[in-house]
């Protein structure tokens, strides 16, 4: 879709540890959210570079409340609670409301945020390198949900 953020103008984020406010491409993003989901789309920001794996499974986090918020919108469900993610995710993928590229997006961030989450002791595969595809995703997938519901 054209109106989404593409790897080749995302080098704004990657490898950049601090200053949010000079990441142009994600800074109307960043000031259109909601208080709530402004914190915690920018702390995964902040964990990229210095905690990956906390990145992948913050992010992780963020599209498990995205989702349920879409899913209770649009009656795909009346009570996200209980629901595991990949449930939701379904109900997403069978609903003509979420298009395909949102869909790809969230199964890409819910693959990374397993690993994060359940990587066990060898957190040496999760690297910023790594987890930079899942935050490109959480963009994208904030961006349609901010331009649809809010």
């Amino acid at each position: 879709m054209s109106n989404m953020l593409s790897a080749d103008l995302y080098p704004a984020l990657v490898g950049t540890p601090v200053g949010l406010e000079s990441q142009n491409l994600v800074s109307d993003l960043i000031q259109s959210l909601p208080i709530g989901l402004n914190a915690r789309f920018c702390r995964c920001l902040w964990l990229k570079d210095d905690d990956p794996v906390s990145c992948a499974t913050a992010c992780r986090s963020l599209l498990e409340t995205i989702i349920g918020d879409v899913c209770l919108r649009e009656q795909l469900t009346q009570n996200r609670r209980g629901v595991r993610l990949y449930v939701l995710v379904g109900m997403c993928m069978d609903s003509s409301a979420v298009p395909q590229t949102i869909v790809d997006h969230m199964l890409t961030v819910r693959n990374y945020g397993n690993t994060g989450a359940h990587a066990g002791d060898d957190y040496s595969l999760i690297s910023t390198a790594y987890v930079e595809p899942c935050v490109l995703a959480l963009v994208n997938i904030l961006k349609w949900y901010m331009e649809k519901y809010l």
